[in-house]
């Protein structure tokens, strides 16, 4: 349907006259994607303990000025450098069971289904309001499927052809 037209055909003018036009169109638009977690492979959690180890270099050649010793073997490394300065530093992690840890299994769900969602608006829609539902399946999954409406400009831009 036609909003907004730059063609003005009126009784009280001769023929028809094209003017520019532009507008905005705001409507309310509804967007749901669902996500899936299985339960039965563990999930990797930050157990608070980490060690460092400090380098003056690049990437390959480094030389070590302040070392902890590493006692986990189960760890993320995260990286950040600083001109020459580079720190590792290693984070233990240990593996828990998903149905464990409901309240981190929703969590998960709804980060996982926020990504999915947000990659289906539009640039420039806002969100007005969100509804997540989660489901288990026999203990083997878990769904969670979110619903948003959003605000957004829907308005299409187009050239008037003329002869």
């Amino acid at each position: 349907q036609l909003l907004i037209s730059g063609i003005i055909d009126h009784s009280d003018t001769i023929g028809v006259r094209y003017v520019h036009s532009m507008g905005q169109v705001i409507a309310r638009t509804w967007y749901e994607e669902a996500v899936e977690l299985s339960l039965k492979e563990p999930y990797r959690q930050k157990t608070g303990r980490k060690a460092e180890i400090k380098y003056i270099g690049w990437s390959r050649l480094k030389i070590p000025y302040q070392k902890d010793e590493i006692p986990f073997t189960d760890f993320d490394l995260e990286t950040q450098q600083e001109g020459v300065f580079i720190t590792e530093i290693y984070h233990e992690t240990e593996e828990i069971q998903w149905n464990k840890n409901i309240g981190k299994m929703r969590a998960k769900l709804e980060e996982m289904a926020n990504k999915e969602v947000k990659k289906s608006l539009p640039p420039g829609a806002k969100i007005i309001d969100k509804k997540v539902k989660y489901d288990m399946i026999e203990n083997e999954r878990a769904i969670a499927v979110i619903s948003v409406e959003a605000l957004e400009d829907i308005a299409q831009q187009q050239i008037i052809a003329t002869q």
